[in-house]
């Protein structure tokens, strides 16, 4: 079966029209990585227990929050998550309000990773805070 010209022409156009749209689309998007050691100049110092929401928001259009429901389309259940210090070198009673960010059954530690990934791991990583409950997600939102 042959196929007109114009029938040629109109599905070629489609196809590149798609294909384009798909290429535009992809070259929007772009790398960025972001470490808790450091916020942008004028947003504060990483310190344990700190919370994290807008740091990042003017630098790189991200911000961060915790959704205590599970539905990201309420609002009203937002809370920030923490910062958490690895190693628990600056670690408060629980009555103070720390709570550690993990704990290491095979060492017996909180806050101290497995050797594997001493190389890997930065001193502060994110954490839920103490109001979160268990079903709470970390949403990163890209504006």
């Amino acid at each position: 079966m042959r196929l007109k010209g114009w029938l040629k022409k109109s599905i070629a156009l489609c196809a590149c029209t798609i294909l384009g749209g798909m290429i535009a689309s992809l070259s929007f998007a772009q790398n960025i990585q972001l470490d808790f050691e450091a916020f942008p100049p004028g947003k504060g110092v990483p310190a344990d227990e700190m919370e994290v929401s807008e740091q990042y928001k003017d630098s790189h259009g991200v911000t961060f929050i915790i959704d205590q429901d599970g539905n990201p389309n309420t609002t009203n259940d937002r809370s920030k998550p923490l910062l958490e210090d690895r190693g628990g070198s600056n670690e408060n009673s629980p009555e103070t309000g720390d709570l550690k960010g993990f704990r290491n059954d095979k060492l017996g530690v909180v806050d101290i990773e497995a050797a594997a990934y001493q190389n890997q791991l930065g001193n502060f990583f994110l954490k839920l805070n103490t109001d979160a409950p268990a079903g709470a997600n970390l949403l990163i939102e890209f504006l």
